[in-house]
C-alpha cells in the first residue's frame, strides 16, 4: 500500500497534453499543481494482489516516500499533462515493493488526476507475492 502510495505521489498531469502551443481549451501543468490533500481511490483492473483502501493523501502526489527511490528520472510530457514514475520501496523486513505509474491531470487547476499503476510486492528473498494493475484516482478535497 506504502508503495501504491509513493508511486501515486509521482503522479503528474494530463488531459490535452500534444506540441506546440496550447488551443482554445487546452493546458499546461506545473508540479505545483499536485500539491495538496487528495481523496485517493483505486480499482483492480487486472492481477491477483487485494485493492487498497480509499485514502486521504496531504503534500504531494510526487514526493516519494522514505524507504522508496526512483528506478529512473519520472518521464513527462511536452506540457507535463501526463507523467510517468518508476519507484521501488524497501521495507525493514527486506521485502520490496515496485511499482509503475503513468498519470494525468485533467483539469488546469490540478483537482482531478487519473492513472494506470502496475504493482509487484516481493518479499524478503525476492520472490513475487502479488501482481496488480490498479486504475488510481485522486481528486482534490
Amino acid at each position: 500500500m506504502r508503495a501504491a502510495i509513493a508511486a501515486l505521489a509521482c503522479l503528474a498531469c494530463s488531459a490535452n497534453d500534444t506540441a506546440g502551443p496550447p488551443e482554445p481549451g487546452e493546458f499546461s501543468c506545473d508540479p505545483a499543481d499536485a500539491i495538496g490533500t487528495f481523496l485517493l481511490s483505486w480499482e483492480l483492473m487486472d492481477g491477483d494482489c487485494t485493492t487498497p483502501r480509499d485514502t486521504l493523501s496531504t503534500g504531494g502526489l510526487f514526493e516519494v516516500p522514505a524507504g522508496c527511490t526512483r528506478d529512473r528520472p519520472d518521464q513527462a510530457t511536452e506540457r507535463g499533462c501526463k507523467v510517468e514514475q518508476a519507484v521501488t520501496c524497501t521495507y525493514d523486513d527486506g521485502s520490496t515493493v515496485s511499482s509503475v505509474l503513468v498519470a494525468n491531470q485533467h483539469d488546469p487547476d490540478g483537482r482531478l488526476f487519473t492513472g494506470l499503476m502496475s504493482l509487484d510486492p516481493r518479499d524478503p528473498a525476492g520472490n513475487l507475492i502479488c501482481r496488480a494493475v490498479y486504475a488510481v484516482r485522486a481528486e482534490r478535497q
